[in-house]
């Protein structure tokens, strides 16, 4: 199934949820060996799952750009979703401190009209810069907008997107779960929601990687070569891991009893927890 079919089943609905995953490969190595700050990355696969049926159905896609050519050509359609009736929530593991930065790049380079905020928090000393979700879907109205929140550090970034009038809600599954994707894999496994089959498998990080430097097209072009070398074996560890967390989501409180999903973060659960006991 492709996502377009999944979007065509949301038809409707006020929510569409969609499970990602990316893969990157690192280049300029050898500068990178002497001073860590010259490492650069790039993506080579955008990996997007959704629930249909008791299972993730997952499609992959060589870039972030091939996503969203996708996901706004299957929006124009009328026998799919529409941005008057539907959210995105877009779950990812960990991606807070990683893919979240790839995603906020990418997005930026490829929507010509995009305008950055940052998130308005009632706590926070300064809110300079800083839009309400009210006043963000406003401005959509008339420009993209990303809205960005850093928690403690500038490594760790939170996102909410407008763009073309769709709000992607962007959700960190490890800070609901502080659990591991393989851990994840084998709690849903001996609880028989997974087959051994939906297991993580192993996967050679380096593969791709490069020693020398590239201009960021030159990186985005190799990125595209090695998405169409993935064999049979590094797709299915791809495809596995969105839907390890595609399947934890949909059965967060079997695998975490009394849990709830909607809580912030898997410490709120276990204090809320505490105090009910």
């Amino acid at each position: 199934m492709s996502l377009l079919e999944g979007m065509i089943k949301n038809k409707g609905h006020k929510k569409l949820t969609l499970y990602w995953d990316i893969e990157t490969l690192t280049y300029n190595k050898f500068e990178g060996e002497d001073k860590p700050t010259k490492y650069k990355s790039v993506v080579y696969s955008v990996a997007i799952g959704w629930y249909d049926e008791g299972m993730i159905n997952v499609e992959v896609f060589p870039s972030f750009k091939a996503f969203y050519d996708a996901f706004f050509s299957y929006a124009t359609r009328q026998d799919t979703i529409n941005k008057s009736q539907t959210s995105i929530e877009m779950i990812a593991h960990n991606c807070n401190k990683y893919d979240n930065h790839f995603l906020l790049h990418d997005t930026v380079m490829l929507f010509d009209d995009i305008k950055r905020y940052n998130m308005y928090m009632s706590m926070a000393e300064d809110n300079d810069h800083a839009l309400t979700m009210k006043l963000a879907n406003k401005a959509s109205q008339s420009e993209n907008i990303i809205l960005e929140k850093r928690v403690k550090s500038s490594i760790n970034l939170d996102m909410t997107m407008i763009l073309y009038g769709f709000r992607f809600n962007i959700i960190d599954n490890y800070m609901k779960t502080h659990t591991s994707i393989a851990t994840l894999g084998k709690k849903l496994n001996d609880g028989g929601y997974i087959s051994s089959e939906h297991l993580k498998t192993d996967f050679d990080y380096q593969a791709f990687d490069v020693n020398e430097d590239m201009t960021e097209v030159q990186a985005h072009r190799y990125a595209r070569q090695c998405f169409e070398k993935l064999n049979d074996a590094q797709m299915t560890y791809i495809k596995n891991d969105v839907i390890i967390l595609g399947m934890c989501h949909v059965h967060y409180s079997d695998i975490f009893p009394t849990f709830d999903y909607s809580k912030m973060t898997f410490s709120v659960n276990v204090l809320e927890s505490y105090l009910n006991n």
